[in-house]
């Protein structure tokens, strides 16, 4: 009778959607906040690829950005890039798993464009010069290209070359930091200059893990030019009045697996990988460690943050299944953004 009564309702088919969406979720991964409080990650129902959401506050409803008609022509999001001012969001596409990414543009209410769209073309490593302007890597398998892309007009400058494999990591006042990859274990960073277009090693070889600029134009890196065979590596700052000297600013005594720069606030957060678990770490531009609360037992991955200080990042573990979750600095907890479904499972104990 109570089963005939429910599904008699006129808010029975609507309340069943619902709720089988929801409980069909099996993966959140990959967020990021712009500086208003959205959240953009992605998100997969079970039996489905992966989609673009975003939400404005924890475990409301998800809302889904990228079409679903993306799914049946073979085409599958490869990486997002949030403008920080949450007027829309850069996604690199492929399709049929070619790994020539597209940049389609998406505007905070949900309409897109394609901006950037060549079969025989990889784009990726965005970085943002301000609302309109962007650089990136074109890649035609034989030759890399910074370019420079110009919404407003859809205007492509070609900006620098140089053989092997590079990429930008950040802009700051008419200069770009890039990396240089060498090989899988050696890097060296170089700025480049965006009037005379010339660029200027700031590193001697090594591994550096891409570089940060600073409010006062220093460059922030995670390298391990600082330390011995026995030691993990360790963050330094680059004073780029004095390129190729590092000054060093904090040993994790760990291996890091990700972190986050704000520059607002002047601190580094990164995720430790302690003996295999995770913990969250942060400190100043003086060494000098900030209380940050703790997720449960577990592993973080994927941490990002916007230039107010909130900081999200991917965490599983054996209770919880891949999600992520969401603080500010100064918060004494953490909070989940979305529930995965366990499937009837109860993995409390």
């Amino acid at each position: 009778v109570t089963d005939n009564i429910l599904k008699g309702s006129k808010h029975w088919q609507s309340a069943y959607d619902d709720l089988s969406f929801l409980l069909g979720i099996d993966l959140a991964t990959d967020p990021k906040m712009d500086n208003t409080g959205r959240a953009y990650f992605l998100m997969r129902i079970t039996g489905q690829v992966q989609a673009l959401f975003y939400m404005d506050s924890p475990m409301e409803f998800p809302h889904q950005l990228t079409p679903n008609n993306w799914a049946d022509q073979g085409i599958s999001i490869g990486f997002f890039k949030v403008h920080p001012s949450g007027k829309y969001v850069l996604v690199g596409v492929m399709q049929y798993g070619n790994e020539n990414f597209n940049i389609y543009k998406f505007d905070r209410d949900g309409e897109f464009q394609p901006l950037l769209v060549d079969p025989a073309i990889q784009y990726r490593s965005i970085v943002f010069k301000n609302e309109d302007e962007f650089y990136l890597i074109s890649n035609d398998r034989k030759t890399q290209t910074l370019i420079k892309y110009t919404i407003s007009t859809g205007k492509v400058d070609t900006v620098y070359t140089e053989p092997g494999w590079f990429g930008p990591d950040d802009y700051q006042d008419g200069k770009l930091i890039l990396t240089r990859w060498l090989s899988f274990s050696e890097s060296q960073l170089f700025v480049l200059d965006e009037e005379t277009r010339k660029a200027k090693d700031i590193t001697k070889v090594g591994l550096y893990y891409g570089g940060l600029f600073t409010s006062d134009g220093k460059v922030l890196t995670y390298t391990d030019a600082l330390s011995t065979k026995e030691e993990f590596a360790k963050f330094a700052l680059i004073d780029l009045k004095k390129p190729k000297k590092l000054k060093f600013l904090y040993d994790p005594k760990m291996e890091v697996d990700d972190f986050a720069f704000i520059p607002r606030a002047q601190i580094v957060m990164a995720a430790m990988n302690k003996d295999g678990y995770s913990e969250l770490l942060a400190f100043d531009l003086w060494g000098k460690l900030v209380k940050v609360p703790q997720p449960e037992i577990g592993v973080v991955t994927n941490v990002s943050a916007n230039d107010y200080g909130d900081i999200v990042f991917d965490f599983s573990s054996p209770r919880i299944p891949p999600t992520f979750y969401h603080f500010r600095l100064g918060w004494e907890k953490v909070q989940q953004m979305v529930a995965i479904s366990t499937f009837g499972f109860d993995f409390s104990n």
